[in-house]
C-alpha cells in the first residue's frame, strides 16, 4: 500500500468517526511531507526506517508510513476499519437512492482539504456528482470567496472535471443571506453556478417576524436551489450548542414550495438541522428536500447516512430528494427561474 494513500485513509476513517482535529491533521500532514520527498529520498527513509527524523512525523505516523512501505496494509487502519460503526442504519435505501452531495467545503474556505481530495474521495465513495460550496465574502471567519477567488475556484473545477469525468463536481456556493434577505455575492456570478446554497450565519437571535421576511426574500431568489440548515441551532460538539433561530415556518416552507427551492436536511451531527417537526412540516407542504453532509473534511463525506436515517424516519420520498435524481434531471431543475 502506498504510504501516502495509507496516511489518508487512517485519516478519513479518523474524521468518519469524529476524532478530534488535531489527530487527524497529523496524519494529513504526515501524508503531505512524504508526498514532497522524491522516489530516492523515500527509498533511503524506507531502508533505514527514519521516518521520525523528518519534521512533523512522529512514531505513530512513522509505523503508518513503514507498514505501508514494506507491502502491507497497516495495522492501525485495519483497527480503525474494523471499529467503524454503521451510519444512519435506518436510512439505508434513502441512502443507496442518493447519487451525489450538494453542500461540501474545501480548503479554499473553511474546509480541511484541497478540492482534489475532497472530490477524488466523493467519487471513491460511489457519488455521480458533487457540489462543492465554499462559502461567500461576508463570511470572513470562514475565509469566505470574493468573486475573483470564486472564479478562480471554477477554472480549477473545470480543469478536475475534464480529469475526474464521468464523475461530475457541480459548480456552487454556500452564500450568506444578508439582513435584508439579499444575497452576498455578485447575481451574475450566482447564475452561472450549478447550485447555490442559501443559508443564515449571523444575527440567528432576530425576531420571528424579522427572520421570517429575509428567509423568505432569499427563497424567492431565482439564483437560490437549496436552503441551507434552516434553524441554525447546535445540539451538540466543541462549539457547544445554539438554540433554533424563530421564523414562521409555514411561511418559509410555503416559499420553498413556491419557488422550488429544496429544504436541506444537514446531516452533520452537532446540527441534525432541520428537527422531525420541521422535516415532516415541509413534507406535508410539498417541499423538496436535499440531503446533504456540509462536509468540510473527507471523512465527513461518509455523513450522509445521519441525514438519510431521520429523512426515512419522517418518512421522505426518494423523489422528493433532489440529490436522487440524475445529473441533467437536477441541473434542469436548479436553472428553472423558480
Amino acid at each position: 500500500m502506498d504510504p501516502i494513500e495509507a496516511l489518508r485513509e487512517v485519516a478519513f476513517w479518523l474524521e468518519r468517526s469524529r476524532a478530534e482535529t488535531h489527530r487527524v491533521k497529523a496524519y494529513r500532514r504526515a501524508a503531505d511531507i512524504v508526498s514532497d520527498l522524491t522516489d530516492a529520498q523515500r527509498v533511503l527513509h524506507a531502508k533505514a526506517n527514519t521516518w521520525t527524523n523528518l519534521p512533523g512525523i512522529g512514531p505513530k505516523t512513522a509505523k503508518v508510513i513503514s507498514e505501508a512501505a514494506a507491502g502491507g496494509e497497516p495495522v492501525y487502519l485495519t483497527e480503525l476499519k474494523s471499529q467503524a460503526a454503521e451510519i444512519g442504519t435506518g436510512g439505508r435505501e434513502l441512502l443507496a437512492a442518493l447519487r451525489g452531495d450538494l453542500h461540501t467545503h474545501s480548503d479554499w474556505s473553511d474546509g480541511g482539504s484541497p478540492i482534489d481530495e475532497m472530490m477524488r474521495r466523493a467519487a471513491t465513495l460511489g457519488h455521480e456528482y458533487c457540489a462543492l460550496t465554499d462559502h461567500s465574502p461576508r463570511l470572513t471567519v470562514a475565509n469566505g470567496l470574493s468573486a475573483e477567488r470564486l472564479r478562480s475556484q471554477l477554472d480549477i473545477i473545470a480543469e478536475l472535471n475534464a480529469e475526474l469525468a464521468p464523475f461530475r463536481i457541480l459548480t456552487g456556493i454556500e452564500v450568506d443571506i444578508l439582513d435584508d434577505g439579499g444575497l452576498d455575492q455578485d447575481a451574475d456570478l450566482l447564475a452561472e453556478l450549478d447550485i447555490v446554497v442559501a443559508s443564515v450565519h449571523s444575527n440567528l437571535r432576530a425576531d420571528s417576524d424579522t427572520m421570517t421576511r429575509r428567509m423568505v426574500y432569499a427563497i424567492a431568489n431565482p439564483n437560490v436551489d437549496v436552503l441551507g440548515h434552516c434553524t441554525g441551532r447546535l445540539v451538540e460538539g466543541g462549539r457547544g450548542t445554539r438554540p433554533e433561530s424563530k421564523f414562521n415556518a409555514e411561511v418559509v416552507f410555503e416559499a420553498c414550495r413556491r419557488f422550488g427551492t429544496a429544504v436541506e436536511i444537514n446531516s452533520r451531527p452537532e446540527r441534525r438541522d432541520p428537527p422531525r417537526r420541521l422535516i415532516e412540516m415541509a413534507l406535508e407542504t410539498g417541499c423538496h428536500f436535499s440531503i446533504d453532509t456540509d462536509a468540510h473534511a473527507p471523512g465527513q463525506l461518509d455523513w450522509q447516512g445521519y441525514g438519510c436515517e431521520r429523512a426515512e424516519a419522517c418518512d421522505v420520498p426518494a423523489d422528493r430528494v433532489i440529490n436522487t435524481w440524475e445529473v441533467d434531471e437536477l441541473l434542469d431543475w436548479t436553472r428553472q427561474p423558480g
